[in-house]
């Protein structure tokens, strides 16, 4: 067995090596810019990517087109399999929320994340530091992981256009390509912008991860200072031994201030940067919800379920938009709550290092740390309109609920008078 998992191991090094999330990205037309690290000055940099350009206006041109005749001859995919009381109004509203959210994606994946270099910069830097203190960044698993992602979303499009195929393919009605196509394509643009902010997530939980690593091995005093020095002791410089241990471990914890802080630094500029994007994200995902699940609602009322081909296939549609829309909210607040308890996890370490019987100067470094812990909690926002966090999931089931009220007294027959 063992063997089988060094095999394993090499293929996914070597197919990492291959550096395949840039290519990926550049078929979906969602970068223009890639990142190179320049060899001679040590810096990231970015160039044009011609391929991701031409990918950029094939998929765009095809989804506006696309987007015109699906209106012009007002296709619909929901009211092939059952015609909703909400009529037309149910599809323009997700296709006025849909054409929005394309153009503000059109120049955020691009051009906006794409050619995003302080970021990669900022993690460049600490990962030098840990480097200096002995401590490697596993790269590869939060890579993979990438990768893995980005496949699984481009599998999920594809299967996703095949099962709308399979389903409609036997009703008396011509398929609605051109709204398939958009259907797919605004699914696909999302989950892509959800795996930028998520792979995101991924490199600062590793990196406060990292730092706790470092913290817990000086709270157990497994660190190579309660090492290096054990010689000099033997040799009768004891004191001086333990002076320059002491000045060692002060430095690290100092180090791992400095690097808390630059974290915490880039968690604040990524409320700004990711916030209108994840505004936009959260909102058409609980429009999306709400709409399916009102359609389910009133299709089962209805009698619909007498038809079970037709029902089946309503239900394969509608538990689709569903499941994608709540893994995308699940997702992005799981992992934020995860990037929270991680930061939070530092404080007690610090704390478990003061209680520990340590000397007077590493006690009043790991006392600063403290102090500074206390101010620098990450706190994930939407551009400060919203928490990311396990409450928001909590808001955004009554709001569902509130609305799917709403929409019933909306569409219900008013009584009859006698």
């Amino acid at each position: 067995m063992s063997v089988y998992l060094k095999f394993l191991q090499k293929m996914l090094m070597k197919i990492q090596s291959l550096n395949l999330v840039p290519h990926l990205m550049s078929l979906m037309g969602t970068t223009i810019f890639t990142a190179n690290t320049n060899s001679v000055r040590e810096k990231i940099e970015y160039r044009f990517n011609y391929v991701g350009l031409l990918f950029f206006l094939l998929w765009h041109s095809l989804y506006f087109y696309c987007s015109f005749v699906s209106h012009i001859e007002g296709q619909t995919i929901l009211r092939l399999l059952y015609d909703t009381k909400l009529k037309q109004y149910g599809d323009s509203l997700q296709d006025i929320l849909a054409f929005l959210y394309i153009l503000f994606l059109m120049w955020k994946l691009p051009f906006g994340l794409s050619k995003s270099i302080g970021e990669l910069e900022e993690f460049s830097n600490i990962d030098k530091t840990f480097h200096r203190l002995f401590q490697t960044v596993t790269h590869f698993q939060t890579s993979l992981v990438g990768l893995i992602v980005i496949l699984i979303q481009m599998a999920l499009s594809g299967i996703k256009m095949w099962a709308l195929w399979m389903i409609l393919k036997d009703l008396d009605a011509p398929l609605p390509w051109n709204k398939m196509y958009d259907v797919v394509y605004i699914e696909m643009l999302m989950l892509t912008i959800a795996n930028h902010y998520c792979f995101y997530l991924m490199m600062v939980k590793e990196r406060y991860k990292t730092v706790n690593k470092i913290l817990r091995a000086i709270k157990d005093k497994n660190s190579q200072e309660y090492y290096i020095f054990v010689r000099e002791r033997r040799a009768r410089n004891e004191e001086k031994a333990l002076q320059l241990q002491e000045k060692c471990v002060c430095e690290k914890i100092k180090t791992c201030a400095n690097i808390v802080s630059t974290l915490y630094e880039s968690t604040e500029n990524s409320n700004k940067k990711y916030g209108v994007a994840l505004v936009f994200t959260m909102f058409f995902c609980l429009v999306t919800i709400t709409l399916n699940l009102f359609y389910l609602m009133e299709a089962t009322a209805s009698g619909l379920f007498y038809d079970p081909p037709r029902y089946c296939a309503f239900l394969v549609y509608v538990f689709w938009h569903i499941i994608v829309g709540i893994a995308v909210i699940y997702a992005i607040v799981c992992l934020c709550e995860l990037i929270v308890a991680e930061a939070k996890s530092t404080g007690f370490v610090v704390h478990e290092i003061i209680n520990n019987n340590v000397s007077t100067a590493i006690t009043s470094e790991a006392m600063q740390l403290s102090l500074q812990l206390l101010h620098q909690i990450p706190v994930f926002t939407a551009r400060g309109l919203f928490k990311l966090d396990y409450l928001l999931i909590m808001e955004g089931a009554r709001s569902v609920v509130t609305f799917l009220v709403m929409l019933i007294q909306f569409v219900t027959d008013p009584p009859t008078s006698l």
